[in-house]
């Protein structure tokens, strides 16, 4: 009789937990373990039985799920970018990295604007051939005409307002990051060579961006042998430069340097670092060594962004007129032509900007011109006969 009494309440502890399960709620949750924990039978004996045990501590398991599901819920409406929450560059980014420019610019007649930010008032995208083109990329902008800028579509509203107004001169007011800083901080025990100067570098991650470097090392030395267009590298480093440390942490080889400049930038959103840059003859003709040293090839090189960008601009082009079905023109002549009917002068003229590899320009050397080589070929020794 005693059996079929504590069977009975096990099975009306199941259900309960099971009703808790279906129903999916916090308050039934709260109720069915509760009464779970009431009804956990105790024996006659006064000794718990096992399974009545195990009949609880499942009760109270499946509450906790349900508070545990509510607060993973909670988690997922929260905003997943850092972007979202904030304006402009990383929280944790020093105030001395960063500085305020004021520049002056004027629309054309007919152009456009030139410029993308990001939902965090970055630049992250400036055409040469606009008003535009004095804000670098990771400008955040914070003022137009002297008026605070709180949104990217009011940014947008405010210039294709001025556009509109006239020719007329506006300001625009961004925070710039200072990539590099002079500084005499080093690690203990660094030997200082002679014709180098110090710098502390900076990057900063922002919306489509992309480190762009690569290392080598060389005596124990890390030296920064390519940077890519439009990368974080361009703007901090040189080609030839050497970086001491990351983060204050001593780097001699390319996979530590590698692990902390991806760390930094993944848990900080930026990174510093120092750099060391020759500055005198024999330094740079130290750091061609270095580079030059057991130099091996890219297979396949990335090709520069403009090039890219102006072959996407050209397939464009080819689509449309593929799409207007216009007729080719035959090669051969159908008739005698005039002369002066087949020149035209263009009315208006446009400048193209060309662009090149990122370069240092004390690795770069002079070419001697004509007068020079004759007169190098003048003062060589004649060879005896």
């Amino acid at each position: 009789m005693l059996s079929d009494v504590s069977t009975c309440k096990e099975e009306t502890i199941v259900s309960i937990c099971k009703e808790e399960t279906r129903d999916q709620s916090r308050v039934v949750g709260r109720r069915a373990s509760t009464a779970c924990r009431k009804e956990a039978p105790v024996d006659i004996f006064g000794v718990r039985s096992r399974d009545r045990f195990v009949t609880s501590a499942t009760c109270l398991s499946t509450a906790t799920l349900l508070q545990n599901s509510a607060m993973t819920g909670a988690e997922n409406d929260a905003p997943r970018s850092t972007y979202q929450q904030h304006l402009g560059h990383p929280p944790l980014l020093p105030p001395q990295f960063v500085q305020e420019v004021t520049v002056e610019m004027q629309f054309s007649p007919e152009e456009k604007v030139g410029v993308v930010v990001s939902k965090g008032l970055l630049v992250i995208k400036v055409e040469q051939q606009s008003a535009i083109n004095k804000l670098f990329l990771c400008d955040f902008v914070t003022h137009v005409n002297g008026k605070a800028v709180e949104s990217k579509k009011l940014f947008y509203v405010m210039l294709h307002s001025i556009r509109k107004g006239g020719n007329a001169p506006f300001t625009v007011t961004v925070r710039r990051p200072i990539w590099n800083t002079p500084t005499n901080t080093l690690p203990n025990g660094y030997d200082r060579p002679h014709g180098y100067q110090y710098f502390t570098g900076l990057f900063v991650l922002y919306p489509a961006s992309s480190l762009g470097i690569g290392i080598k090392a060389y005596n124990s030395k890390v030296y920064v042998s390519h940077t890519e267009q439009n990368s974080l590298s361009a703007s901090a480093s040189y080609i030839g430069d050497c970086i001491v440390d990351v983060g204050g942490v001593p780097v001699t080889g390319t996979a530590e340097c590698s692990e902390l400049l991806v760390a930094g930038l993944t848990k900080n959103n930026f990174v510093t670092f120092t750099i060391e840059r020759a500055v005198d003859d024999n330094a740079v003709r130290a750091v061609r060594i270095a580079l030059l040293a057991e130099k091996t090839q890219v297979i396949d090189p990335p090709m520069a962004r403009d090039c890219m960008e102006i072959g996407v601009a050209e397939t464009e082009r080819f689509q449309q007129h593929s799409q207007n079905a216009i007729t080719a023109k035959s090669i051969y002549r159908v008739k005698a032509s005039k002369l002066g009917k087949n020149v035209s002068v263009s009315e208006l003229s446009s400048e193209s900007a060309i662009g090149a590899d990122p370069y240092n320009p004390m690795m770069m050397q002079k070419v001697p011109g004509n007068m020079e080589r004759r007169a190098q070929r003048a003062t060589r020794p004649k060879a005896h006969q």
